[in-house]
């Protein structure tokens, strides 16, 4: 995740300094992933200037992303991408390529990620958005992040903020039933929800294994570290795609149990590389805004 710009309102530091880029660079941390929780424009610029001095390729999130994955209506009457004509898709469609013509003049930019943690209800943006990209960005990557099979029905169809519309195309009961033992049931159901859509050359995922899930057992892995790499890695063949993990790199703050180990660092990592995985993400690289409350 991107380092943030100073916040006066909430007191926060500008994060976006030579001091942190250097040491992201001497960690060897290739990518960056922006500007998700600061998304104005002078961060944005700074950012990539900075990733272009310590050679670290930079992943815009176009705010045309949102229009896209839009499954409820917006604050300002907004509609819904399943409601808009075919002329509003393929207006949105002009100003998505505007925009990432614009942040092609980067001379960091790679690609863009679009849309994190996205539901089902919203794969048929997503897709567009994938066909409009390849049609015009070929040259550049596109990434797109799944969440967890730990959901519930809310999340499966309208994703991490689970706010979803009343109607859906089908039920999840029996054996999509969101329960931990139909976990690989209604999950494929949504992973296959998007991959049959378009085309994704990169996948990934992100379950923090060592939250503070069971309090009395501080020290527990939780099995979707094994789980998820072996999953993914079947569709990265499937598919012929490549896929990265998310590495969890600190505890939540609201655990006052312990810090994570250094031997907790290693296991997912070397889990991840054993399941013939392609790379890392790591959540957080630097301390996002979200984390305030």
């Amino acid at each position: 995740c991107a380092p943030t710009g100073e916040n006066k309102s909430k007191n926060l530091p500008d994060r976006v300094t030579d001091e942190v880029f250097s040491a992201l660079a001497e960690a060897g941390i290739n990518r960056i992933i922006g500007n998700v929780y600061d998304g104005r424009e002078d961060t944005r610029q700074r950012t990539a200037e900075l990733c272009e001095k310590y050679q670290i390729q930079y992943f815009p999130s176009p705010k045309t992303a949102e229009e896209y994955a839009r499954i409820l209506p917006g604050k300002n009457g907004e509609k819904p991408f399943t409601e808009l004509t075919e002329q509003e898709k393929e207006d949105l469609d002009a100003r998505f390529v505007a925009e990432i013509q614009k942040l092609s003049e980067y001379p960091a930019f790679t690609g863009i990620f679009l849309q994190d943690e996205a539901g089902y209800m919203s794969f048929e943006g997503i897709a567009r958005a994938k066909k409009v990209f390849d049609k015009h960005f070929k040259e550049y990557e596109f990434h797109n992040n799944f969440f967890s099979y730990s959901i519930n029905e809310d999340m499966f169809w309208g994703g991490m903020n689970g706010k979803a519309p009343k109607e859906v195309p089908f039920k999840l009961e029996g054996d999509l039933a969101i329960t931990f033992e139909n976990r690989f049931n209604f999950y494929d159901k949504l992973v296959e929800g998007l991959l049959t859509k378009a085309p994704f050359e990169f996948l990934s995922q992100d379950k923090y294994p060592f939250e503070n899930f069971w309090p009395k057992v501080p020290t527990a892995v939780h099995v979707a570290l094994f789980e998820l790499n072996a999953y993914f890695n079947e569709k990265k063949k499937k598919y012929g795609s490549k896929f990265y993990n998310y590495m969890q790199v600190g505890e939540w703050v609201d655990n006052d149990v312990r810090q994570m180990t250094f031997a907790e660092m290693a296991l997912q990592m070397h889990v991840t590389a054993a399941y013939g995985s392609d790379g890392f993400a790591y959540f957080v690289g630097c301390y996002p805004l979200d984390f305030l409350n």
